[in-house]
């Protein structure tokens, strides 16, 4: 299988810029009488920012979960099509030139899909496939670059729009959540879209795939989990969580040697400040390296799926030299680790 070429990705953040001051404002007066005596100083750790689909007074409602997964559609449908639209605009395409979608979300539940909605109102061929993946939450981002990755090799010369998508303020956050792993999570997502083009030739310069990795930790699957009820859908975790990055990083290490790789770079998805401290060290590389996923988490939150994609369009405000070799990688629920060796490509006749 050879190398596939991603050009910069396009980032859409919905309207509504909310501080992290009013989250926490909210969290504290509601949940009183349930604080930890150090929560106050966990959630000043956590972003700055965030942007919601709606309105924060909206956001914070009730709401019954008809009412909500409708909203949470509409409003993942509307940044998931005006990021792949920004993307192949970018590209000085068509959308006559696509010749597959590939989506990922796992906020909002439709069927037909979120594929089937942006095919049609992209106006897509007929033929151009389409390729839905939902329920892999903060490794969605990864998988619909390997997914193209594997698409190319099918159908070599083929020009792949990849769009992860999601609105984790209305479909997570729930007042009667109150744990401090919930509160927290309140605190750390935002929403948005993020959407690239994959193809076997360079469209300019950014991240060249030159192979994957996955690995799934065996009998994890409970440390992540999603939970439906009468009001819509929880995350939940349990303590065991924390241990999930530093579990699987030393076979990540493994792999990375043994295909002599060196990492000049990493784009990372920014689970949170925990996370990204646990990355670095089982990595065994410079903090420094992690910059641009630390800027996206505090000026966006975490994104979920389109996180990573999203780190990767800022790497490009300050790239890597050509040839220098670095790995893309995202965890979620499963617990699922999706890593693509990468190599940067900008020679001076592109860059």
């Amino acid at each position: 299988m050879g190398p596939v070429y991603v050009s910069r990705p396009a980032v859409v953040l919905p309207p509504h810029q909310v501080p992290r001051q009013l989250i926490t404002d909210d969290i504290i007066t509601r949940h009183a009488a349930q604080l930890p005596p150090r929560l106050p100083e966990h959630l000043a750790q956590l972003p700055a920012n965030r942007h919601y689909s709606r309105p924060l007074p909206a956001v914070l409602g009730e709401w019954g979960i008809e009412e909500r997964n409708q909203a949470v559609v509409t409003d993942l449908v509307a940044i998931g099509l005006d990021a792949a639209r920004a993307a192949i605009d970018a590209a000085g395409l068509r959308p006559a030139d696509i010749d597959c979608l590939i989506t990922g979300h796992a906020t909002g539940f439709l069927l037909p899909g979120l594929d089937v909605a942006l095919h049609n109102a992209l106006g897509l061929r007929p033929d151009a496939a389409c390729r839905p993946a939902t329920e892999l939450g903060c490794a969605g981002g990864a998988y619909a670059l390997l997914a193209a990755r594997e698409y190319l090799a099918a159908h070599p010369g083929a020009t792949v729009v990849v769009v992860a998508a999601e609105i984790l303020s209305l479909a997570v956050y729930h007042h009667e959540d109150s744990s401090i792993d919930h509160l927290i999570y309140k605190a750390l997502w935002g929403d948005g879209a993020v959407a690239a083009l994959v193809t076997d030739r360079p469209l300019g310069p950014g991240l060249r795939i030159d192979g994957s990795w996955e690995h799934l930790l065996p009998a994890t699957a409970a440390r992540y989990r999603a939970r439906l009820d009468a009001v819509g859908h929880h995350f939940d975790s349990d303590h065991s969580a924390l241990n999930s990055v530093p579990e699987v990083l030393p076979a990540l290490r493994e792999h990375l040697a043994a295909e002599g790789g060196r990492l000049d770079f990493v784009v990372c998805h920014p689970g949170g400040p925990k996370i990204l401290k646990q990355l670095a060290h089982g990595l065994g590389i410079d903090p420094e390296l992690l910059r641009h996923a630390r800027a996206c988490l505090d000026e966006h939150g975490n994104l979920g799926g389109p996180s990573v994609l999203a780190v990767l369009e800022r790497t490009h405000t300050a790239p890597p030299a050509h040839g220098e070799q670095g790995v893309l990688v995202a965890v979620g629920p499963g617990f699922r680790c999706i890593a693509l060796r990468a190599t940067w490509w900008a020679p001076p006749s592109v860059g």
